[in-house]
């Protein structure tokens, strides 16, 4: 009898590679597609593939339905309206306008790698559209043809507008630009809040300037060196205020050593 370590181990679905998970999943419509990516991360991964690259076969399909039906249309516009096919334009040409903006929506953030085309359901809907106007020579109805198309293309729209485009702009860097939206108000506060270390160190440097010339101006009655005088800074202090204060610090400093040369001079008139 064979033990359980000679027995074969069950293999999971998800050890197999990426490209024959695709396999498997390209036997689905796009729609369930895109509902299978919350099944795990791999999965979503194989499915955003999928999505992508369903959308691209979606565009080309649909050019290349465009550019046979032009090259069969007469030149003249008078003409084209009577002919068979002029339905067949007017659908494939309000195609192209949500295809459009479906590009716009979502092509900036694919490139990027942030999302993947998520409504794999508008890429069903376009494959009907065109799979019936491959299989018909007959005029058809653009507002029929064209009513579910026009619904999902918009809510996926502005689903995605409302949801999950400001989470990606934050992932992009979108928030530098909220600095233009600000109130004047606001925005005069943060270039002044900005610009306060920049006028600190100024203010410091006029200080220390003014007290090398008071020492140099007060050389006469006793040296006092900028190195030997602390240097007081206020950060919220005006220049007129600085200037009263380092003033009485000279004159204080040089009170001092009067003092005490007048108090030498009389011990040595004692001794």
């Amino acid at each position: 009898m064979a033990s359980n370590e000679d027995a074969p181990k069950a293999m999971n679905v998800l050890d197999l590679p990426v490209e024959i998970l695709e396999e498997i999943f390209e036997y689905l419509s796009y729609d369930e597609i895109a509902k299978k990516r919350i099944i795990c991360k791999k999965v979503d991964q194989v499915c955003q593939s999928l999505l992508n690259r369903g959308f691209l076969k979606m565009i080309k399909r649909h050019n290349a339905n465009l550019k046979a039906i032009k090259m069969q249309l007469p030149r003249r516009e008078s003409e084209r309206r009577n002919h068979p096919l002029a339905k067949h334009s007017d659908i494939l040409t309000c195609i192209e306008t949500r295809i459009s903006m479906l590009s716009m929506t979502y092509s900036k953030y694919v490139d990027k790698d942030l999302c993947c085309f998520i409504p794999g359901k508008v890429i069903d809907e376009v494959f009907n559209i065109l799979k019936l106007i491959e299989g018909t020579s007959k005029p058809l109805r653009a507002h029929e043809v064209l009513q579910e198309l026009r619904d999902i293309s918009s809510m996926a729209i502005e689903h995605f507008d409302e949801n999950i485009a400001h989470r990606l702009k934050r992932i992009m860097g979108g928030d530098r630009n909220q600095m233009k939206q600000l109130p004047a108000r606001d925005m005069l506060l943060s270039m002044e809040i900005r610009d306060l270390p920049r006028r600190v160190d100024e203010s410091e440097t006029k200080n220390r300037e003014l007290l090398a010339n008071l020492s140099k101006a007060g050389g006469g009655t006793g040296s006092v060196s900028v190195e030997s005088t602390p240097v007081v800074v206020h950060r919220n202090m005006k220049p007129r205020s600085a200037t009263i204060i380092l003033k009485r610090i000279l004159n204080e400093t040089a009170a001092d050593g009067d003092a005490d040369g007048a108090g030498s001079s009389k011990k040595t008139k004692r001794d």
